[in-house]
């Protein structure tokens, strides 16, 4: 672990989407609230993700735009019923919030509600305390889906500087973000006259906001492709260790791309990254399952370790918070155990929750696997990190692939010297031991975990398919 090379620990980088709206169980149930503060309180996202653009505070429930092709009517009813007619207003939130002393961030519905109502009830939330952090301005509206609230990039950039100035003077500390087009991760950047009609919206887009300084920071999304599209059919659907090698290979291979060049079009603006993880969201890819198993818990896990090593990452959020549960309603709210992506997200908690300091670390011996052609390269089997604070620390290590490693040596070296470190404790994640391995890494429900104490320290198995945590002291 190169001490050297430290830098602060960005919290909100450990966050995730959460979106309820139409749940039997809204965010100040006492179950739900449980299971978040077990997760260790990470930074939240409200309303969360394509709904925020419908959300209607004083109602409640979704606006319904026709012209969208959006249809919202059922579930407004199913809410509406539920509630009395009272709906599932942003005061639960706020109770929620103040309750768990949640930091987070309030995705602002600029398709459906004007600035002056978003005004009103911004007012209003201040008015009983809301302590709002952060901003972003909408969701995905760069999409050309949504021409029926922005007919042009022009008018989102109009809107977003009316909202912002409403903003700052209600929430004069808070940070506000504007929407950056997903396509520089997603796809090729064209700049030359013969863009893809597909892509021009997002194209004048990003030149639009060049040279803009009127926000905080960059929204973006970062979804990974998984070698198919929504054109394939579930007949040809990869195996899951492929899809997830395609992911793998796009990841290695874009993510420092698209940082390096937000970092530079954007200078001095935080990186808010508000959704990622595994692709496939249209088509038949809609009912591919990789992203909620195993192998994709291991996956998200590997994108938010490579987030807290940009210091301009300052938010990000895993998708979603609101995947991790059955929702049965009632007193008990939730089904009695957490899905598999609960125990891979809360994961990092204490980490993240008990050091003040991210360092990299370099894993010596490790093997090279090559990309992809679409997306080549090279990338480690195994990869990992350090967070600590003056006391020690944990040590975070991802075997991405089906090499088994052992971790017999630890060096943590400071101005060329070594500090001597001692493991105390250790924590595995990795595919259920009672299944075949290429079952169990299809797995949605179970997986294993391992934990480590005493001998067992001293020459810990990096098992295929696994994420390790060793805390750590030091002198």
């Amino acid at each position: 672990m190169r001490l050297d090379e430290r830098t602060d620990l960005q919290k909100s980088v450990f966050g995730a989407n959460c979106l309820l709206i139409g749940r039997p169980v809204w965010y100040d149930h006492p179950e739900f609230i449980k299971r978040y503060e077990e997760a260790g309180t990470p930074f939240f996202r409200f309303p969360g993700g394509t709904p925020a653009n419908y959300y209607n505070p004083f109602k409640g429930i979704n606006d319904e735009i026709p012209e969208s092709g959006r249809d919202y009517a059922r579930r407004n009813q199913e809410i509406l019923e539920r509630t009395n007619g009272k709906g599932q207003t942003p005061a639960g939130f706020f109770r929620f919030a103040k309750k768990t002393e949640a930091r987070y961030s309030v995705v602002v519905n600029m398709s459906t509600l004007s600035v002056e109502e978003n005004k009103k009830w911004l007012t209003e939330a201040k008015r009983r305390g809301a302590d709002i952090a952060a901003f972003e301005l909408g969701n995905e509206l760069y999409f050309g889906s949504y021409r029926w609230a922005f007919q042009t990039p022009e008018d989102y950039l109009e809107c977003a500087k009316k909202t912002t100035g409403m903003l700052r003077r209600i929430y004069p500390k808070a940070k506000i973000g504007v929407l950056v087009p997903s396509h520089i991760y997603t796809d090729e950047s064209f700049l030359s006259d013969d863009v893809p009609a597909g892509l021009r919206r997002q194209e004048e887009w990003m030149e639009m906001l060049r040279g803009e300084d009127f926000f905080d920071s960059v929204v973006i999304h970062l979804y990974n492709t998984v070698g198919m599209d929504g054109k394939t059919k579930r007949k040809n659907f990869l195996p899951y260790p492929e899809a997830y090698k395609h992911a793998l290979a796009h990841l290695n291979h874009s993510l420092d791309i698209t940082c390096d060049l937000l970092e530079n079009e954007f200078p001095g603006k935080s990186i808010w990254i508000t959704e990622y993880g595994l692709g496939g969201f249209s088509g038949d890819l809609r009912s591919y399952k990789l992203r909620g198993s195993h192998l994709g818990g291991l996956f998200s896990g590997l994108m938010l370790m490579k987030f807290f090593e940009r210091p301009s990452v300052e938010v990000s959020s895993w998708h979603s918070f609101s995947h991790f549960f059955d929702y049965i309603g009632g007193e008990q709210g939730l089904g009695e155990e957490p899905h598999l992506l609960y125990h891979h997200f809360k994961f990092f908690a204490e980490p993240v929750n008990k050091s003040d300091y991210y360092a990299p670390v370099n894993i010596a011996g490790c093997r090279k696997r090559e990309g992809t052609p679409r997306h080549p390269g090279q990338y480690p089997e195994v990869e990992g990190g350090g967070f600590f604070s003056r006391s020690g620390g944990y040590l975070v290590l991802i075997n991405k692939l089906d090499t088994p490693y052992r971790l017999d040596q630890f060096e943590a070296l400071y101005k060329g010297r070594q500090r001597k470190v001692t493991f105390v404790r250790g924590l595995q994640l990795r595919p259920r031991e009672d299944q075949e391995l290429s079952t169990a890494l299809r797995d949605q429900v179970k997986l294993s975990e391992v934990e480590f104490e005493g001998a067992d320290l001293n020459a810990v198995e990096i098992a295929p398919y696994s994420i390790t945590r060793l805390e750590f002291e030091w002198r």
